[in-house]
């Protein structure tokens, strides 16, 4: 649809809730960022990009992602047996590189927990492998990712580390978990940020580490028979290298995860978050409270482009290789009223240290929900 109709459309219906006297500018807003958001995903380039989903593609990918990780691996144990200090020198770019390519395959479970391959055991198989490769279980992930995608903005049903209100916190009760842990990251946050991510995959929906291949409805035994594969090679490492394999391999997934922490918060929680409770949530206004972040070609490159959020939760179906494009497009196409959080020049630990400590919605977590629900 061209521009200038969206405009229209969307000035249209500003001006109908005018006459009608909506009391509040928030819903008004909101609205409009609904209806642009439902126009988009209705446009041929949008469509397009949805239909440029293919399998080979991913497959490719996530083969190409263990390849760098097995290649990394050997060739700093080599490094090791041939020269111990060279490699302890070199272990600081050793961590961070292969953190980069197992932040990859965390991304990937992200992305075939949308079914992103159109043949379901292919895509459960690989989806299966990349979470059990970090300690996560697929299809807990998959279905706290899916209500995640539903909730994102409601108060009712906040996310661990998001900011949350009285009521919310009331809701959610005082001994649960979110609490809990919301406590934490409030009086410690950068401290708690660092030290969190095994405690959200034991506690959170997104995990169960210690039984990584159950489901709902019992045991899934493809998931159970890549677990052992995947223990048995951990435990073949372990016993030929010892420590040496746990900080070789323990050391950049725990940096990895830490990353996934990061980038979560930055992009779901900035400056102009508002959050709404049930009776006016509204899962297409995306763009009040998700960012897009442009960490430059490297950094895109192992995040799988993940930094562009926002036209993922306009669409998850859009794969990875194409949310620069779609980012690009609303970009050009919102309309001037409407504000898009666009980010360039990111750096994943400076914007999170920033975003951290400087954030109003950091400093005051209700400030926006309080002033909302009039309290």
């Amino acid at each position: 649809m061209d521009t200038r109709v969206r405009v229209g459309l969307l000035s249209a219906k500003n001006t109908i809730l005018i006459f009608m006297a909506v009391p509040n500018e928030i819903i008004q807003t909101k609205e409009l960022y609904e209806l642009f958001a439902k126009h988009t995903n209705q446009s041929k380039f949008f469509k397009q990009l949805v239909k440029n989903n293919h399998t080979y593609r991913h497959v490719l990918r996530f083969f190409g992602n263990l390849s760098m990780f097995a290649t990394l691996l050997l060739a700093q144990i080599i490094l090791y047996r041939e020269s111990s200090l060279l490699s302890l020198l070199i272990f600081p770019a050793y961590v961070y590189l292969q953190s980069g390519v197992i932040f990859s395959l965390m991304v990937h479970s992200h992305e075939l927990s949308h079914d992103h391959i159109k043949v379901k055991w292919l895509n459960d198989t690989l989806g299966i492998i990349s979470g059990a490769f970090i300690g996560l279980n697929f299809y807990s992930f998959k279905y706290a990712h899916q209500l995640h995608h539903v909730n994102i903005g409601n108060l009712d049903a906040p996310e661990i580390g998001a900011p949350v209100s009285l009521r919310g916190r009331q809701r959610l009760g005082q001994l649960d978990v979110h609490s809990r842990l919301l406590q934490i990251f409030r009086k410690n946050k950068l401290i708690a940020y660092l030290i969190t991510w095994p405690v959200h995959l034991y506690h959170g929906d997104y995990a169960s580490w210690v039984l990584p291949f159950r489901i709902k409805k019992g045991i899934h035994l493809g998931g159970l028979l890549c677990f052992l594969a995947l223990l048995t090679v951990n435990t073949a490492l372990l016993l030929s290298f010892g420590l040496s394999y746990l900080l070789l391999y323990l050391a950049p997934v725990f940096l990895a995860g830490t990353g996934i922490l990061m980038l979560t918060f930055l992009h779901h929680a900035h400056e102009d978050s508002i959050f709404f409770d049930t009776k006016h949530h509204g899962r297409q206004a995306l763009m009040m409270f998700t960012t897009d972040r442009n960490y430059g070609p490297i950094g895109n490159f192992f995040m799988l482009n993940n930094g562009f959020h926002i036209p993922h939760h306009l669409n998850p179906m859009i794969a990875y290789y194409d949310l620069q494009k779609a980012s690009e497009y609303l970009q050009k196409t919102i309309p001037a009223e409407l504000k898009y959080n666009y980010y360039k020049n990111s750096n994943l630990y400076r914007d999170f240290v920033d975003g951290i400590y400087e954030q109003r919605l950091d400093h005051d977590p209700e400030y926006y929900q309080l002033k909302y629900l009039g309290r």
